[in-house]
């Protein structure tokens, strides 16, 4: 049997207790003692949780869409203060006082992220101050819990009557592991706790059995931790009430998730940030706690390197487990099942980064950004991604058949890819397979990592409808002293188009000139050389600024980028385009020089192109082989 399999025979063999001890759900009462050793012990972790708590209890109207009514719970619980408790309950009965949980711009759902999240809160807070709560506030509770959220979430999942019953992306997984927890909860009053829970498990189960088994995740760093985050939360719960019968933490997706966290997490303490993810190191309060569940000290390390943001963080964290920097010093991973590779010099805060997105356009929160890179070095970042704009529901922003490619910030045109003739990628080709297919716009035909050179190969040949007949994407990053990055681009269309590339960045100084463009960033520089595999040509190149400005969820929202434009004078019909990046201290002067030759007279050998690179602190000659196996061709280095 398959490990979901195995898990929906334990959960169906498994005898739900009708008797359920409060507090139960995250730990028992047995359990706050040592908890509050802990707190004790480890007060730089606890104390800035209880900080957080006391800076909102002096706002006498509190906000939020659950007003933190499970943080207060769950620090009443640590230190017995009274008024936390208090504090709770009145954001309870707010909550309970609302009309309707489901956001207005997710209407006409009857259950949404914000229904279920609700439910959980409220089974949590229902848990946590079960001691001090009367007989009739328990009930008032259960009734909120079992008619507003779990009734609906059953009657809905059976019928399978709104799209998200039947997604793979983090609304099945928060919606469901969400719901299963509260279903946990109320299980002594709610007699269709076992189908609840199933349909739970199923969902959960649905997305890890999709998103890879090396970890990766489709919809980006910032939606991992929200996504896989809820499913592990819930796996933890199923545990416990069911003393280890049916551990989810047995599925192989979750043995490896936390490499994902890790490997693009930034040494600025940013990330890779795709898709619709902002700018944030992969979820600490996740890390921790899969650092915690298999001992790895690597994912602890990681924890460690930030703030945990919430209780839950401190629940889960292990104290004693040693922390350890990687023993991969060069940090670098390809991600295949979703088509993402990231390659490091190191794991230093200045160390050089470098992310290719390929993979999936089609899924939740995904761009038009088929081989787009982005850059870090020195510490700032060089190369961006922009990341998600704010959304806009009323105006299409989720509508990705329509309205979500109107939002610049979507398109190709914000991403550090080509565009061909001026258009960018299409979304969705249903010719070449289902809307799920990894390969189906773009994927990572090879990966290579070693101690003096990392290469990645991106395909977006079929990214861009009927427009080129091949973009294949090198990128090397040499290693050493001084890396820097060496980017090819072969490519191919009938008839001859122009290609345009783009390179968003957040400088504070620009210079371009003949094909070359000198970005400034606070003590980084990054120097850009282009140039063409057939001989000299003259480039448009260009430092361009643009302002988006629509109504989004809370009120006016503006997209702002700013990008470097770089476009060959001549049509290109088959040909190699060349940029290299090198990062500098902007302390030290240096100039580059690249020559670049592809060989024309071996009929054998016309598919080399040689790439000689002088920093001016080291030379480098790079051969990209174009035809290796006709598919994914090979980059040597020769220092």
């Amino acid at each position: 049997m398959t490990t979901t399999e195995t898990l929906l025979t334990s959960l169906r063999g498994w005898t739900i207790p009708k008797k359920a001890t409060h507090p139960g759900l995250y730990f028992s009462k047995e359990d706050v003692p040592g908890l509050r050793a802990k707190a004790a012990a480890y007060s730089a972790v606890f104390q800035p949780l209880v900080d957080k708590i006391e800076e909102r209890l002096k706002d006498p109207e509190i906000k939020g869409r659950t007003m933190g009514a499970e943080e207060l719970a769950f620090v009443y619980a640590i230190t017995g203060e009274e008024r936390y408790a208090d504090a709770a309950k009145e954001a309870v009965w707010a909550i309970l006082s609302e009309p309707d949980w489901v956001a207005l711009d997710h209407k006409p759902l009857r259950v949404d992220l914000i229904v279920a999240r609700t439910a959980r809160v409220l089974a949590e807070v229902y848990d946590e101050l079960y001691d001090v709560l009367s007989a009739e506030e328990r009930a008032r509770i259960r009734e909120g819990v079992i008619e507003r959220a779990l009734n609906l979430f059953l009657e809905i999942v059976r019928d399978q009557s709104e799209w998200w019953t039947g997604s793979q992306n983090n609304w099945r997984s928060v919606i469901c592991g969400e719901m299963g927890i509260a279903a946990l909860c109320m299980r002594e009053h709610y007699p269709d706790v076992r189908e609840c829970v199933e349909w739970a498990l199923k969902g959960v189960l649905s997305l890890l059995d999709l998103v890879g088994q090396d970890g990766g995740y489709y919809e980006g760093v910032g939606y991992w931790g929200y996504g896989i985050g809820e499913a592990v939360r819930f796996g933890e719960i199923l545990r416990r009430v069911s003393d280890g019968a049916v551990d989810l933490f047995d599925h192989p997706y979750l043995k490896v998730a936390g490499d994902f966290g890790l490997y693009c997490t930034t040494g600025d303490g940013g990330s890779f940030n795709f898709g619709d993810s902002g700018y944030d190191p992969a979820n600490p309060t996740l890390m921790a706690k899969l650092a915690a569940q298999y001992q790895n000290s690597s994912h602890q390390w990681h924890a460690e390197n930030y703030p945990l943001k919430d209780v839950y963080g401190f629940l889960w964290m292990d104290p004693e487990l040693k922390a350890e920097r990687p023993s991969d010093k060069a940090g670098s991973k390809h991600f295949r099942d979703v088509g993402v590779a990231v390659m490091r010099s190191g794991w230093e805060e200045k160390d050089t980064f470098v992310g290719l997105k390929s993979g999936w356009s089609t899924g939740g929160h995904c761009h038009l950004d088929i081989n787009s890179i982005v850059l870090n070095a020195l510490g700032e970042r060089l190369i961006s991604d922009y990341g998600g704009w704010t959304y806009a529901h009323y105006h299409g922003f989720f509508d990705y058949r329509g309205g979500r490619w109107r939002f610049e910030g979507n398109q190709s045109v914000a991403h550090n890819t080509l565009l061909v003739d001026g258009h960018g990628q299409t979304y969705g080709m249903p010719e070449y397979g289902d809307r799920y297919s990894w390969k189906k716009l773009g994927y990572i035909q090879r990966f290579y990592t070693s101690e003096t050179y990392d290469y990645v190969v991106g395909d977006a040949s079929r990214a861009y409808g009927d427009l080129l007949g091949k973009f294949i994407r090198y990128v090397a990053l040499v290693k050493g002293n001084n890396p820097y990055v060496v980017i090819l681009d072969d490519l191919k269309s009938n008839p001859a188009r122009t290609f345009e590339g783009r390179l968003h960045h957040l400088s504070d100084e620009v210079k371009i000139g003949d094909g070359f463009a000198r970005l400034k960033k606070g003590d980084a520089v990054l120097d850009i050389r282009f140039a063409d595999a057939s001989g000299p040509v003259g480039w448009h190149i260009a430092d361009v600024k643009k302002l988006s400005t629509y109504d989004g969820i809370s009120g006016r929202a503006s997209g702002e980028r700013r990008y470097i434009s770089y476009e060959p004078f001549r049509k290109i019909l088959e040909g190699q385009l060349v940029t290299v990046l090198v990062p500098r201290p902007a302390s030290e002067s240096g100039e580059t020089k690249v020559e670049v030759t592809r060989n024309n007279e071996d009929p054998d050998q016309e598919k080399i192109v040689t790439v000689k690179v002088d920093t001016g602190c080291r030379s480098d000659t790079l051969r990209f082989d174009l035809a290796y196996w006709q598919e994914g061709g090979t980059v040597v280095l020769d220092s």
